[in-house]
């Protein structure tokens, strides 16, 4: 039995290894026949540096690593090229100084690889005759690989190194417009994690917690740190169109997360930036339990698995207002499967957030404050949502959740309606 390759990012390990491969040799024949360059920047996890190392191994014609795959018979295996593989997070860059001695060093080592002495005391002059001397040694294209393209870039948004960084990377890939007469394959691949650490740093998640309808200029440029959550989200494969609609000739686009496993991923990695959990490995154990306690009504088991969710931000967020502890719980929500409404507006006021699944129903309604007592929070989250009556719009079994933290304590209760009209203004309450 074929073994999974979890975690390998080596090619050549996954094929000698007997590990399961899923064959993309088709899409990358038909990468590699169709163009040069090529920015594939996926969500973490796609496999990107798996495709570099594929790529690398294929440019230079390890022919026996390929048998029994799609581009085996379809590819000149006569033919080696030299390869440039550059992944910038094994290159230091905590300053513009390190940055520069680092990639100067990192590149003399692949050219004394090919027995190529480089004289640039520059990043961008020690690229360009690399290039340059590895086409003019073999006259062959040059494939120039590049993981982790933006790295540098992303690790000093917040900082006075951003402008110098960014003009020392962005002079590096200049390099490339200067030698294209060389020919060279360039496939650049990013793990866009800073952008995790945007979403926490401005607490901004409804890009990615409900659909949202944007215009066309939204989803153009890229300037950090002042990127808007949309483009940038979207430009980073985590938003995806879902529809298109045009008024008097003016397109709207609706964005979604394109599927269940981007969503995990996605909602995983937030709960990392906001809580710095140190393993995630007991999320899905406690997801699919706090999901039968919610349906069911447990309020006391909901309540406690609440505290395991917080336990370990609690230091984080502590002293935070309403709006970080309401974020971590819709991001448990959409990892438990809901379908989120953050913020629903009604004619008397907005409900915290509205889920649903499976013809349940839940109206949530989140109070914190620093030294307020949690069963005083309880009864104002549910007082508000019995006079507001958020739940007039829905119909079948509404669960009502008050959930209240103070300082360290979580509290939760729940009551149950079961609706048949939704006009009607009555419904027959029980609390557990």
């Amino acid at each position: 039995m074929k073994k999974l390759p979890i975690g390998t990012q080596s090619f050549e390990k996954l094929r000698t290894n007997n590990c399961v491969y899923v064959d993309k040799t088709e899409i990358i024949h038909r990468i590699i026949s169709n163009g040069e360059v090529y920015c594939l920047s996926r969500p973490r996890r796609f496999g990107k540096s798996l495709l570099v190392s594929t790529l690398e191994a294929l440019f230079k014609g390890r022919k026996e690593l390929f048998e029994g795959l799609y581009i085996y018979d379809r590819w000149d295996w006569s033919q080696q090229y030299p390869v440039i593989v550059v992944d910038w997070a094994m290159i230091g860059h905590s300053t513009p100084e390190e940055m520069k001695t680092d990639m100067i060093s990192y590149l003399n080592e692949i050219a004394r690889d090919s027995q190529i002495t480089l004289t640039s005391q520059f990043i961008s002059g020690c690229f360009r005759e690399l290039i340059k001397s590895l086409h003019d040694q073999s006259g062959k294209k040059v494939a120039v690989l590049i993981d982790e393209y933006d790295k540098p870039v992303t690790a000093h948004l917040f900082d006075s190194h951003l402008t110098e960084i960014r003009t020392a990377v962005h002079d590096f890939y200049q390099v490339m417009k200067g030698t294209d007469k060389f020919g060279n394959y360039w496939i650049r691949t990013g793990t866009p994690t800073f952008l995790l650490d945007i979403i926490r740093r401005r607490n901004r998640t409804d890009a990615i917690l409900e659909p949202i309808v944007v215009g066309e200029s939204i989803l153009d440029g890229y300037n950090p740190p002042d990127i808007r959550e949309a483009p940038l989200l979207f430009q980073t494969g985590y938003l995806t169109v879902k529809h298109k609609e045009l008024n008097r000739g003016i397109p709207s686009y609706t964005l979604d997360i394109p599927n269940s496993e981007v969503n995990e991923g996605l909602m995983t990695g937030l709960l990392e930036a906001y809580g710095k959990y140190s393993s995630l490995e007991w999320v899905d154990d406690l997801r699919m339990t706090m999901a039968r306690q919610i349906t069911a009504g447990d309020e006391a088991g909901f309540a406690i698995s609440l505290e395991a969710t917080i336990a370990t931000v609690l230091k984080e967020l502590h002293g935070a207002n309403e709006s970080c502890y309401h974020t971590i719980m819709l991001i448990w929500m959409r990892l438990l499967g809901f379908k989120i409404h953050g913020e629903m507006p009604n004619d008397r006021g907005r409900a915290d957030a509205v889920w649903e699944q499976h013809g349940v129903t839940v109206i949530a309604e989140l109070k914190y404050h620093a030294k307020k007592k949690t069963n005083a929070l309880l009864n104002d989250a549910m007082t508000q949502i019995r006079e507001r009556r958020y739940y007039n719009r829905y119909t079948g079994k509404v669960i009502l959740p008050g959930i209240a933290f103070s300082g360290k304590d979580v509290g939760c209760r729940m009551e149950e309606l079961k609706r048949t009209c939704r006009s009607s203004r009555k419904g027959t309450a029980s609390g557990f």
